[in-house]
């Protein structure tokens, strides 16, 4: 499509009149184009008075689009595919990214990267991305996995906007254990570079590592990773019991089995020094990030009981990007862990710690089925006051009627860390 090569990125407004306004207030011109130098780079701006042509946009990660109008920049990218121009740490793509921030906090909805094969950026994913690396090439790409008669995760927008080839990495099985090893590698060429092998982690950066091989293809703008300890078997670990970094590997593989068919994605972990090592796992699915707890199920809990399958758990929240959720999420878990309820916290209880919500129901999810027996995996869901009434004759029933889908939940975590003094 002809906007697709005429110019490099665009910012979405659901109607013309936030568009005008954020052009004004950026540009300080009310003409329709003009040319704008930040930090010394000169870049075309132009505003667009009318919706953008959605045909060939990728909306994987916004499938409702809405744009009224848009304001697109030509940069002059084209021919600086391993150029030596500078274009992060304060070079082309910061300044650029500057720009695009201000338009986005101004009341743009949404970013399309016309040279990462037209995808589609929430505003608040581009700005975590971009605010989290500053320097970095994350919110200038885009990333897909597909899995046909081999498993790849793939890279689009390298060569344009950061100046290197896309990565391509490979693995012979299909499945989950593949995609997520071919994205931790794919990630760690983005960020670290490679030329003939890459040595990329599992998962955490501490974790145990897997050894990629290169193929250069400069006619794709490529590069192709393959690692021959995946094709003979998967390096999935054991059980271990003491083992709290094998046990967290564990848990992160078998949440990511449970929600791939939701196009949840593990991007980063947190680890908590606490009196029971924990690290919060976070999955994304466009603006919707899964926090999973890894730790307190490798210990007993305080009034567990077989029967009920409380003796080992883990907690989850859908919620926001916000450090508060993982403040919530650790200390509802130890208060699950801890509880002096008979017979322990187990499907469908209200856990009521004294905040400023009612209260929280658990809600079951599904079994990690590895330990001296499986561990329950339970959701997290706040409720307000006048709904506990209705909620108390029938959890199960509430849930159904309530909890149709995981971004209702995720609805009312938003509600509840927006309250964070």
């Amino acid at each position: 499509m002809f906007i697709h090569r005429q110019y490099d990125i665009s910012v979405l407004f659901s109607d013309t009149k936030s568009a005008a306004a954020a052009w004004e207030k950026t540009m300080g011109s009310t003409d329709l184009e003009r040319e704008r130098q930040h930090r010394g780079v000169p870049c075309q701006w132009k505003l667009h008075l009318q919706m953008m042509p959605q045909e060939e946009l990728d909306t994987r990660l916004l499938p409702t689009v809405t744009s009224g109008a848009w304001i697109s920049v030509d940069a002059d990218l084209t021919g600086y595919y391993q150029s030596a121009i500078q274009r992060f740490e304060g070079g082309l793509m910061d300044a650029v990214g500057e720009v695009v921030a201000q338009l986005l906090n101004a009341g743009g909805s949404a970013v399309v990267l016309h040279k990462a094969a037209a995808c589609v950026k929430p505003a608040d994913r581009f700005l975590r991305e971009f605010n989290a690396g500053m320097g970095g090439p994350l919110p200038w790409i885009d990333l897909l996995t597909t899995q046909n008669e081999e498993t790849i995760c793939r890279t689009y927008g390298m060569p344009h906007y950061v100046g290197k080839p896309n990565i391509h990495a490979h693995c012979a099985h299909v499945d989950v254990f593949a995609a997520e090893r071919c994205y931790r590698a794919t990630m760690t060429a983005v960020f670290r570079g490679i030329v003939d092998e890459l040595i990329a982690p599992m998962w955490f950066d501490d974790s145990p590592a897997i050894v990629w091989q290169a193929e250069h293809n400069d006619e794709e703008l490529a590069v192709h990773l393959r690692s021959q300890s995946l094709e003979a078997q998967h390096p999935a670990v054991t059980w271990p019991q003491t083992d709290f970094e094998m046990y967290s590997l564990l848990v992160a593989d078998l949440a990511a089995v449970d929600f791939r068919g939701s196009q949840f994605r593990f991007f980063d972990s947190i680890l908590l020094e606490t009196e029971i090592p924990c690290r919060i796992l976070c999955f994304e699915c466009a603006h919707v990030i899964l926090y999973v707890t890894a730790g307190f199920g490798r210990v007993a809990t305080k009034n567990g009981s077989e029967e009920n399958a409380t003796i080992f758990a883990e907690f989850a929240a859908f919620g926001p990007s916000d450090v508060a959720m993982v403040k919530h999420l650790h200390m509802l878990a130890s208060i699950a862990h801890d509880s002096e309820v008979s017979g322990g916290v187990k499907d469908y209880d209200i856990i009521s710690p004294a905040t400023n919500m009612d209260g929280y129901l658990a809600m079951p999810l599904h079994d990690l089925p590895f330990g001296p027996q499986p561990i329950a995996l339970r959701v997290l869901c706040p409720f307000f006051a006048f709904e506990r009434p209705e909620m108390a004759l029938n959890p199960r029933a509430w849930c159904d009627a309530n909890l149709g889908k995981f971004t209702d939940i995720y609805d009312r975590w938003t509600q509840t860390v927006s309250r964070e003094p």
